[in-house]
């Protein structure tokens, strides 16, 4: 089953139920990709085209189908700034139903003092009182990974970094990386041919006359390579925040949280979209690569510390005070 397909199925009855009247003229649209109407992606908008847009727009449209106070609470407004500052579109894509973004910001961005959120991590649960969106970190050179979110617990002297995905998990395919990573790459995982996880194996590969390593999963098996690039990249980054290879931004606002004793913590959250891919081994096989892959790195930086596991929303987050209904209706809870 394609991602396509399980995507539109779980979101096939989603509708605006309220009043209308109280959205103005915000619908259910198809999105864009490259300026073409997609068959598959729908998205929340007020114009005839998600590409027209404006940074208001978006913020104007996440309130009103989800919460009128992330339009006038300063603290949800502007850690919602934070979150559509990603590279590229991103402010344009966080309306669209499957946009991860728009996921992991309906689910942590209450996360404060007030309304702390427990997780269980390797066995021990760290209560959270503290995110961020995008936070930005050095990988090579003056190059940077972005961190969909960051959570801090004063109380564990303790910082999560958080990569979240909603369904990009569900494709499958190679993955091809600059050879700029190629120092980095042969010093975790041996020489070209080597094993970066069970069934994904390093290879040098000339793209467009360009040389780069592939990242080659084995044949007719379904894995998200992309993913464990990603997670590769965000190593390399928070192995240059500890070296206080600091972005500038990031030492703003993670600095005060930060000492010589603090624990440093990376994973990776996923949503489980349960009886809409039950045929679909995508998670499952992710999760043992991710496994895979964890105690290659670890052993390259004992600072960092791997959660064992990847979460998912639906089983791993303890929320104090718990999501809207409207949340929870969206995404079926």
């Amino acid at each position: 089953m394609s991602k396509e397909s399980i995507i539109v199925n779980f979101f096939e009855e989603i509708r605006i139920k309220h009043d209308p009247s109280n959205f103005g003229n915000i619908k259910v649209r198809n999105s864009y990709h490259n300026k073409m109407e997609s068959k598959w992606s729908k998205c929340f908008s007020n114009r005839e085209c998600e590409y027209n847009h404006s940074t208001k727009d978006v913020l104007h449209i996440i309130s009103s189908v989800f919460d009128n106070e992330i339009e006038t609470n300063n603290r949800y407004k502007e850690s919602f700034g934070s979150a559509i500052t990603a590279q590229g579109n991103e402010y344009k894509r966080i309306t669209r139903f499957h946009s991860s973004s728009l996921c992991s910001y309906l689910h942590f961005y209450k996360v404060s003092a007030e309304n702390p959120l427990s997780i269980n991590m390797n066995g021990t649960i760290f209560k959270f009182t503290k995110v961020f969106f995008e936070v930005k970190n050095y990988c090579l050179g003056k190059s940077t990974a972005s961190m969909d979110v960051v959570l801090v617990s004063p109380e564990s002297n303790s910082i999560l970094f958080l990569e979240s995905k909603f369904g990009e998990y569900l494709n499958s395919g190679s993955t091809y990386v600059s050879k700029e990573y190629e120092e980095k790459y042969l010093k975790y995982f041996g020489d070209c041919n080597s094993q970066i996880s069970e069934n994904i194996v390093i290879k040098k590969a000339m793209v467009k006359s360009v040389e780069k390593i592939k990242l080659e999963k084995k044949d007719r098996y379904k894995l998200y390579t992309g993913g464990i690039k990603q997670m590769i990249s965000h190593f390399i980054s928070i192995d240059n925040f500890l070296k206080r290879n600091v972005f500038e931004e990031t030492k703003e606002r993670l600095s005060k949280y930060l000492n010589e004793d603090s624990g440093i913590y990376l994973g990776e959250i996923l949503f489980d979209f349960g009886q809409f891919s039950t045929a679909d081994r995508s998670l499952e096989n992710y999760r043992n690569e991710y496994k895979s892959l964890v105690k290659i790195l670890e052993h390259h930086n004992k600072d960092i510390h791997f959660l064992s596991k990847i979460l998912t929303y639906q089983e791993d987050l303890i929320f104090c005070e718990p999501l809207s209904k409207t949340i929870k209706e969206f995404y079926k809870y």
